[in-house]
């Protein structure tokens, strides 16, 4: 059983704080899967520039964000089954203890190359709310302090907290509470980024 499920302690930083750091997230050999399926992708250049915006108001702005991506589709990506059951799990989760009306998810896995990053924002559209929970799970091993690249939340309080982005450590918030950002990284910088998405016609209540 993957650590999220298996110690749920961090519901209630979710609950309390807006936003959650679980370590050791994915068993070791899911973890190590996902890992090979991403340097397949890159290997096999898959991975494509970010934008922002939607889809009629999308735009490349490389002063705002430098990294490369690519989407994840259940049918075609069967290689990654274990991960989209995972998230699966994860969503029934988040649906039973917050009474949330999830109903579905999107996610990308993510490439910052060497002096990149992506600048403060919030994960929502304006015309596209429909994002509740951003969930991030980083794939950067032998992570030192001077990599850089850390993930730099901005509470609701006033203060901000840093996220180192070591390897099998996932972050999950808030996505229309909390601005954040990734500061720029001295290396590679890599991992599986995404949004439970809900049904705006049900009764959101976190």
């Amino acid at each position: 059983m993957n650590n999220i499920f298996r110690n749920q302690s961090w519901l209630d930083d979710l609950a309390e704080r807006d936003f959650a750091i679980i370590d050791n997230c994915l068993e070791a050999e899911d973890f190590l899967s996902l890992k090979k399926f991403f340097h397949q992708k890159q290997s096999s250049q898959k991975f494509h520039k970010a934008g922002i915006g939607t889809k009629n108001q999308h735009q490349y702005k490389t002063e705002i964000r430098g990294d490369f991506t690519y989407w994840l589709n259940q049918d075609s990506d069967v290689e990654l089954s274990f991960i989209f059951e995972f998230l699966d799990q994860l969503k029934d989760i988040l649906n039973y203890n917050f009474y949330l009306s999830l109903a579905s998810y999107e996610f990308h896995l993510a490439h910052y190359p060497a002096g990149s990053f992506y600048k403060k924002h919030l994960d929502q559209f304006d015309q596209r709310n429909n994002r509740m929970i951003t969930f991030l799970l980083y794939m950067n091993e032998d992570y030192q302090t001077q990599d850089a690249g850390q993930l730099k939340i901005y509470l609701n309080n006033g203060e901000t907290t840093l996220v180192e982005p070591i390897a099998n450590r996932a972050v999950i918030f808030k996505s229309a509470e909390l601005y954040h950002e990734v500061l720029p990284t001295n290396k590679g910088r890599n991992s599986l980024t995404g949004w439970f998405l809900y049904n705006r016609n049900q009764l959101i209540n976190l």
